[in-house]
């Protein structure tokens, strides 16, 4: 090996790692992606199912004496802590017997496309049916 291909020798490692690192990074965001649709269409799935009867599954609470949920508590959001960040909502929960607001809070989408499905309570017979928010 000559001095000039030696010295040549950490520069093409360095280009090789980049690449390599960025493949992975690559195939990581993409396996977020399809878990992220997978978890929203088992979401659909069991909202399905809840609402037709068949069974309660997590995420998903079925109240069959409560009151009217109450509406959503004004919010402020703070300053974003950065331009990726989206603003997630606020939502009122069901909990031994009350009404509890859950303060909205700044999060990172999934992937740079995703929008933000708000929490939210859903009329289900004589009850109320609770939907998880979610990226899509």
């Amino acid at each position: 090996m000559n001095r000039k291909s030696f010295h040549l020798l950490p520069i093409a490692l360095l280009v090789l790692s980049f690449s390599s690192c960025h493949s992975a990074k690559h195939h990581k965001t993409e396996a977020e992606a399809k878990r992220t649709e997978a978890e929203a269409e088992l979401t659909r799935a069991q909202a399905a199912s809840v609402r037709k009867g068949e069974t309660t599954r997590p995420g998903y609470v079925e109240v069959q004496v409560a009151p009217t949920p109450p509406p959503p508590s004004p919010e402020t959001p703070p300053p974003s802590p950065g331009s990726t960040y989206i603003w997630v909502p606020g939502y009122q929960s069901w909990s031994n017997g009350t009404w509890t607001w859950t303060p909205g809070q700044w999060s990172i989408p999934p992937q740079p496309a995703a929008k933000w499905v708000p929490a939210h309570w859903e009329r289900s017979g004589p009850g109320w049916l609770w939907v998880e928010g979610q990226w899509r």
